[in-house]
């Protein structure tokens, strides 16, 4: 499948009511935006947030909650998803709610320093649900702009150039975020005091406030004249897209991807740095950093390959080597991390490619509904999904704690029954899921496979062996 001209959708929804020019200009401000968003995102999702968090609670319940406050508001999508239907207007909801988002997020980062100043008059405890109270409205600004973002991408971005952009996108951010990531772990490990971890997701939190920021310079076409303003209520217009298959189809796929992200992602973070006994710089390498360079180093290849051959068959093989993930860190044992390193990397290959699926396919799928209506059921599905599978996943690993539980008579710690049941989770979307995921013009899964794992695995070789290329040159 090459390159396609744009459909009449398409070039209504930007080209035909924006200059070329300023389309360029905005998608570019958009992908160096995110530069400083993802260093939001990987700093608050890895081992210094991690380990800001344990200073302040050790209660695997209270973490878990914690990792589910985000996705746990995105119900609230439902609010902006109409607001956006019913005025078209995605900008100003989405900077103005964007900056409030990352804005509270200074502030829960540096509460704890009230108990570090005055432990008299703060307790840690107290300066726990206040940090928590923080993020959990951070999260409520951020799901009202999500929502915005999606839909303003699909009218500004032409549809032949979305796989592109959003992997170009994605590599600036990843690039970033992975030296930011080395950056803050060397800090952290040298100078580990509650203080400095304060300090660093502070300026990470800032870095996400520059993101939001620099959408004042983005364009924002007209949204779609198909959609016009409904009079029914939300959960009404949400029957039309449950009915189309293809729609429900990729909405329970997402929706057990989400789940098995729940017991598997918040809780490796706690296992490499407790159990398997990592440092704070070495976790960044194997948690944040090595899944980010398989994603970096991957993304122009599942791009082209989308283009070739559609999402499906792409979404299919990735979900089967997502497998690797929950294998890897049952197996891992303390101090040994190159091997769960490159099993990272893997994982992030297999990551990249879903991500840039679903990104393609939330600004294309089923195009005769309104767009943010799409988005925010994906999101609630996805979010609410994600949120319950951590909060189950805390409460399980609290309540084992202390136990001993064991598998074919080998001893399981508690975050190993979770990993086993983030495996058992994507087993069942990958092989009884994803085959049922539709798109007419996609290859077939089996003819997609038989070209690109060679190119894929001849990627690999190249990258492998490039260094002693080069020394061989020398």
């Amino acid at each position: 499948m090459t390159d396609a001209p744009a459909t009449t959708s398409d070039s209504t929804s930007s080209s035909e009511r924006l200059p070329a020019a300023e389309v360029r200009v905005s998608m570019m401000r958009v992908i160096t935006a995110w530069g400083f968003g993802s260093v939001f995102f990987t700093t608050l999702g890895g081992p210094i947030y991690t380990a800001f968090v344990r200073s302040l609670s050790t209660d695997d319940r209270l973490y878990g909650l914690l990792a589910a406050a985000l996705p746990m508001m995105s119900f609230l999508q439902v609010v902006a998803a109409r607001k956006i239907e019913r005025t078209g207007k995605r900008k100003r909801p989405m900077v103005v709610n964007g900056l409030i988002s990352r804005s509270l997020w200074i502030v829960a980062a540096l509460l704890p320093l009230l108990w570090v100043w005055a432990p008299q008059t703060f307790s840690k405890s107290a300066i726990f649900w206040m940090v928590l109270c923080a993020i959990a409205g951070s999260s409520v600004f951020q799901a009202l702009a999500g929502t915005a973002f999606f839909s303003w991408m699909g009218d500004l971005v032409p549809e032949r150039v979305r796989p592109t952009f959003f992997a170009r996108r994605m590599q600036v951010g990843y690039a970033t975020a992975i030296a930011v990531s080395l950056g803050a772990g060397i800090i952290a490990d040298r100078w580990n005091t509650l203080p400095v971890l304060c300090v660093i997701l502070a300026l990470a939190a800032c870095a996400g406030v520059v993101d939001i920021a620099m959408f004042f310079g983005v364009r924002e076409p007209p949204a779609s004249p198909e959609f016009q303003p409904s009079q029914e209520s939300f959960w009404a217009s949400l029957l039309p897209p449950l009915r189309d298959a293809a729609t429900r189809q990729f909405l329970i796929f997402s929706s057990l991807l989400a789940v098995g992200y729940g017991f598997n992602g918040p809780f490796v973070t706690l296992h490499a740095m407790e159990n398997l006994q990592l440092s704070k710089t070495v976790t960044g390498l194997v948690i944040v950093i090595a899944p980010l360079l398989g994603m970096v180093w991957s993304l122009n290849f599942w791009k082209n390959a989308i283009r070739a051959h559609g999402t499906r068959p792409v979404m299919r093989l990735c979900s089967m080597g997502l497998l690797v993930a929950p294998v890897g860190w049952l197996l891992a044992q303390p101090h040994q991390w190159l091997i769960i390193a490159a099993i990272s990397f893997t994982s992030g290959v297999m990551a990249g490619g879903i991500e840039l699926c679903n990104q393609t396919l939330l600004t294309g799928l089923s195009p005769w509904v309104p767009r943010p209506t799409l988005i925010a059921l994906f999101s609630i599905a996805s979010g609410i999904s994600f949120a319950l599978a951590s909060i189950c996943g805390g409460l399980l690993a609290q309540f084992l704690r202390g136990t001993n539980p064991s598998l074919f008579g080998f001893a399981l710690l508690p975050y190993h029954v979770l990993f086993l049941l983030s495996l058992l989770i994507r087993i069942v979307n990958s092989f009884v899921v994803a085959p049922r995921l539709q798109e007419p013009d996609a290859s077939s899964t089996l003819d997609t496979v038989r070209e690109i794992i060679p190119e894929l695995a001849q990627n690999f070789a190249s990258l492998i062996t490039r260094p002693l290329s080069k020394k061989e040159e020398i």
